[in-house]
């Protein structure tokens, strides 16, 4: 067994070194305006009551408006390493997983949360891409594929936000390499975890969970379906705790088909000739856009040929995306980062059966991937901060 697993090593090694390369130089450049002080991506606002400077630890970085969600998983944690309550709201708390990761990995230090939630993406990023790499080794593509993985818009998204995605994928790469070994359990194990992750992972359990009725495979059908059982618990838990729990409010993000890309659309129509940096936002979400509606084509003309988990999978993600409230459409720090999954999901789709309308779209993906490497120092506005303490 050893020796098998070191031959497995050197197919994955050079692209998770690449893809960690590209973060560490990504994180540098961003951090480098603000002295290197990782508490920048958290997304503190000031507008948020949490964030009174009062009431933080010294030296945080504290943005002008209403910040991004990054802080309420820096909130959850903290109040995980300080035994408090979180007050946060529930629809944030059900997202336990990365909190929970950053909160044990800083070691009970709330002065190091900051780096936790850094290192904890930059770890799973590192895992997933060596699980990625192995499963398209056994599909006989390239394993540096697995940077469509690694480096794709969301994945990196949430490293420069501190948010829970690469969490999410590390586990769901662990899913379906147990599944394909047939090892249903582990896989709905890794799943579940998913889940408490992010509830959107939901998204992987439906394709692979149907790829087993239709081979009528009853049994682990309900293996992989029972990851559900979970994170339904979590949220029993969260009312006996919090009082609420927050699957209603992820419920109301799907709205009727297409009126959230509608307004999205409407919107970048109406930043026509108000400046390029403008332009290029709105712009940006119409590129998510037509990959969203081109990875919905592809996948039902790949479903003539037979059902695969993976085309199943790009297909109820692109369904989702149709489905998506403007909330999650009406900038790309969301629109290119909440469909992610289609990234690898398309790269699997390619390894199991190959054509060219499918690698155009990978094309694209990693088109977009440049774009969102490229776009805090193009486009990204500058916000004032302050620093607490």
């Amino acid at each position: 067994m050893g020796l098998k697993a070191g031959r497995r090593l050197p197919h994955a090694f050079g692209p998770v070194v690449a893809a960690l390369a590209v973060y560490l130089a990504f994180l540098a450049l961003v951090l480098a305006p603000y002295d290197f002080n990782p508490s920048a991506l958290i997304g503190l606002g000031t507008a948020n009551p949490l964030n009174d400077p009062a009431s933080l630890p010294s030296g945080l970085i504290v943005f002008q408006g209403i910040g991004y969600d990054g802080q309420h998983f820096y909130h959850i944690a903290r109040s995980l390493v300080r035994g408090e309550q979180p007050a946060v709201p529930p629809v944030r708390v059900q997202r336990i997983g990365y909190p929970l990761a950053a909160a044990l990995l800083s070691l009970g230090r709330e002065a190091a949360i900051p780096w936790a939630l850094v290192a904890v993406n930059l770890l799973a990023i590192a895992a997933g891409t060596a699980v990625f790499a192995h499963l398209l080794r056994r599909r006989n593509l390239n394993p540096w594929w697995s940077l469509l993985f690694a480096l794709n818009s969301g994945q990196i998204l949430a490293v420069q936000m501190d948010l829970a995605l690469p969490m999410v994928m590390a586990f769901t790469a662990g899913a379906w390499l147990y599944w394909e070994k047939r090892r249903t359990g582990a896989a709905g194990a890794l799943l579940a975890a998913a889940l408490l992750t992010r509830e959107s992972a939901v998204l992987f359990v439906i394709p692979l969970v149907a790829a087993e009725l239709l081979g009528r495979r009853w049994r682990d059908a309900a293996l992989l379906a029972a990851s559900v059982v979970p994170y339904l618990a979590w949220q029993a838990a969260l009312y006996l705790w919090l009082g609420a729990g927050g699957m209603g409010v992820s419920a109301g993000q799907v709205v009727a088909p297409g009126v959230g890309m509608a307004a999205a659309l409407r919107s970048a129509a109406a930043s026509i000739g108000q400046g390029v940096a403008a332009m290029a936002r709105q712009g940006s979400v119409v590129a998510v856009v037509a990959l969203v509606l081109g990875a919905l084509g592809v996948s039902l003309w790949r479903m003539r040929r037979g059902y695969d988990a993976y085309t199943g999978g790009v297909l109820v993600h692109a369904l989702f995306a149709v489905c998506a409230s403007y909330d999650i459409w009406e900038a790309y720090a969301s629109a290119g980062r909440v469909f992610a999954g289609l990234f690898p999901l398309l790269v699997l789709a390619y390894a199991v059966r190959r054509d060219r309308w499918t690698l155009l779209l990978l094309g694209a993906s990693a088109a977009l991937a440049f774009f969102t490497l490229l776009r805090p120092f193009v486009i990204s506005p500058h916000v004032p901060f302050l620093v607490t303490g």
